[in-house]
């Protein structure tokens, strides 16, 4: 029945992986590397983004719903759409400056901002979804989304389109029509905050979600350093062979993406009930999913190259540096699922500190690292800087969750929480 869950869970985000990956290798097939890297570049902004929405929102969430009386729990869903709500407006601008910043057209400027706010309201409704019980509304959403990008990449196949407007529009259309499958009553409850209460939001970020967003911020530094200081050094065309390479590498992102946000509050309520038993079968039934995934994808990425290679790598880019790339891609993408389970076990637990101290060393080993490969080799060896940080990073998690799990046996779990009061109890005491 489980495995039926995952699947059910899962099929959603390969659909869209899938979705995005013809997109993407068709404008890799089609745009200049300037181009291709500019977009890659600021679709591995709107990750991070993600990223910074899970730590500040939907790791917390399942403990914070989870906990206090029924008034309590209102109150701090309440605090959540309202901080979500603003968060949402105001980085619509952010990404809009950050897309001009890097010398885009004015029209994709307008659209990449949208379609990077629309992502995080999305991010959040589907963590809302998955804490609420209401997992089929999230798998819906990955569903309509997979079928619009679906639809869109074949209109700019069709129109042959040549610039990042129109990828960015099909995003956009995808992400605002994906938000139906939450229904009327999600669109009325996050309309309807009261701004005031954003304020609530505060005592989420004193004990929670600063420490997950620096352990966001440093471990997308431990994951993505080659593509900021590559972009800064040499511009979004040195990029773009390391975008092209690291094509096959999101797929495997996605679905663990996908999966997290899935398994974050099953381990959450396993946590609150004191199942350790139950919660450490769940990593690893997560982590065998997670490896299923990147085997499916090493086989398809072995078929293209043996039988169809020109499907994947054209020919104005190096195939070496392209082969050299993908292997290296495929290799951090392995070490980054297989620690994984435990980083989400830990989340659910409420233990961020730990999380952002173990990913602080590492993105210092990783900056460090993709520094020296890009001045002393090329900037594809820059991957080896990655795959460094996270093997480090991988460690740090995997001896974190062991002492966790030694004071959980001995019933002292991390996670736990007053029975009233919550949160905001815990806000009064300090």
């Amino acid at each position: 029945m489980k495995l039926l869950r995952y699947g059910l869970a899962g099929v959603g985000p390969i659909g869209a992986a899938g979705a995005q990956f013809l997109l993407s290798v068709h404008l890799l097939h089609s745009l200049e590397p300037a181009a291709f890297g500019l977009f890659t570049f600021l679709t591995v902004i709107v990750q991070l983004s993600l990223g910074a929405w899970s730590a500040l929102f939907a790791a917390p969430m399942p403990l914070l719903l989870a906990q206090g009386s029924d008034l309590e729990r209102a109150e701090t869903r309440r605090g959540l759409l309202s901080a979500n709500l603003i968060f949402c407006v105001a980085s619509i601008l952010i990404f809009a400056a950050v897309a001009w910043g890097l010398h885009a057209s004015p029209a994709v400027d307008l659209v990449f901002g949208g379609y990077a706010a629309l992502m995080l309201m999305r991010s959040f409704a589907r963590a809302l979804a998955y804490s609420s019980g209401l997992q089929g509304r999230s798998v819906a959403s990955d569903g309509i989304y997979s079928v619009a990008l679906l639809a869109g990449t074949a209109l700019i196949v069709i129109g042959k389109t040549h610039d990042l407007t129109a990828p960015f529009v099909a995003l956009l259309v995808s992400a605002a029509v994906s938000l139906l499958a939450f229904g009327s009553a999600f669109a009325r409850e996050q309309l309807a905050v009261r701004l005031g209460e954003a304020k609530r939001y505060l005592a989420v970020w004193r004990a929670h979600s600063r420490w997950a967003l620096l352990g966001v911020v440093t471990t997308e530094a431990t994951a993505n350093a080659h593509a900021y200081i590559v972009t800064a050094l040499g511009g979004s065309a040195a990029f773009a062979p390391l975008a092209a390479a690291a094509l096959l590498m999101r797929p495997v992102s996605l679905v663990t993406n996908a999966l997290t946000d899935w398994e974050r509050p099953q381990l959450g309520r396993r946590v609150a009930a004191g199942d350790h038993a139950g919660a450490t079968s769940s990593v690893r039934l997560f982590r065998a999913m997670l490896v299923l995934a990147w085997i499916g994808t090493v086989a398809v990425a072995a078929g293209l190259v043996i039988w169809a290679p020109a499907l994947l790598f054209p020919p104005k880019y190096d195939r070496g540096v392209l082969m050299t790339g993908m292997i290296l891609s495929l290799a951090v993408a392995l070490v980054r699922l297989l620690r994984s389970p435990e980083s989400v076990l830990l989340q659910a637990a409420g233990e961020f500190r730990p999380l952002a101290n173990a990913s602080l060393v590492c993105c210092f080993v990783s900056v460090i690292l993709v520094v020296l490969m890009v001045w002393l080799w090329t900037p594809v060896w820059s991957l080896l800087g990655i795959f460094a940080g996270e093997a480090i990073f991988a460690v740090s998690i995997w001896r974190a969750c062991a002492r966790w799990s030694a004071q959980a046996r001995g019933g002292r779990l991390a996670g736990e929480r007053p029975a009233r009061g919550g949160i905001f109890e815990e806000q009064a005491q300090t």
